[in-house]
């Protein structure tokens, strides 16, 4: 929550590309989301432990600890805390725009080309956290 205002949820942006992470910032807190930021991978996973937010959208290419290696690592450690967030990789390797992937050690991880405008990047943030929170509302 930011300010006792209601958020649609709790978004990680780890990039090591200063523009890029604020672009995301600023798309997803207007389209009503909370958003942390971390600077590389290491920085990303400690933020995820202390703060255990809903979607985490990571570079696949950074410094220290590249975005598989992260997402790795905070599905591990979001089973043992009996969280289940969606894991967003950016990428400029791929044309195509999004893909999604079920890997066991990631979950459902979607990949999305780093061209992508951040509005739209928003719209699927959105349309992912929804889908994750209806799934969790079945299970239930």
């Amino acid at each position: 929550m930011i300010s006792g205002v209601r958020t649609k949820g709790r978004v990680l942006v780890i990039d090591d590309e200063r523009l890029h992470r604020e672009m995301l910032k600023d798309a997803l807190t207007d389209g009503g989301f909370d958003v942390l930021t971390a600077q590389d991978g290491e920085e990303g996973v400690a933020l995820f432990k202390q703060e255990l937010p809903d979607v985490i959208i990571t570079d696949l290419i950074m410094p220290n600890k590249g975005g598989v290696s992260t997402g790795v690592e905070i599905s591990k450690y979001a089973k043992k805390a009996g969280v289940d967030p969606v894991i967003v990789l950016f990428t400029s390797m791929f044309k195509e725009r999004i893909r999604e992937y079920k890997t066991p050690e990631l979950g459902a991880c979607i990949h999305i080309s780093k061209v992508l405008n951040p509005v739209d990047v928003t719209i699927l943030v959105e349309q992912l956290f929804e889908r994750n929170q209806r799934k969790k509302r079945e299970d239930q």
